[in-house]
């Protein structure tokens, strides 16, 4: 299956896409042509990263350490093929595991 057909079917999300691998990883998939979601704590600066990232990437503010906001943030996102979690700790802990503490 090509890249192009793959772009039909959803989205690249990209949580704690504002910075480092995660912004590395959403500019990659939107020089690709792609719909990219882009997500981080701050609304003004995921608005701001998106558009430096450019092509068709969106932005949504979603804080992981306030979990019970977490569904309602991502409610109109719309299709998602491809999640990247690049706000996760990347020693021992697991999105089973999250630790909110942590990510605070």
């Amino acid at each position: 299956m090509s890249e192009t057909e793959r772009t039909d079917r959803g989205a690249v999300m990209v949580v704690g896409g504002t910075a480092g691998i995660g912004r590395e990883i959403a500019k990659y998939f939107a020089d690709k042509g792609r719909d990219v979601v882009l997500t981080g704590r701050d609304t003004d600066r995921c608005a701001k990263i998106a558009a430096e990232v450019g092509g068709n990437t969106s932005s949504l503010a979603v804080d992981l350490s306030r979990p019970e906001t977490i569904a309602a943030a991502l409610a109109d996102a719309g299709p998602v093929e491809h999640l990247v979690l690049a706000a996760i700790e990347r020693d021992t802990n697991t999105a089973a595991d999250f630790d909110i503490a942590g990510a605070s």
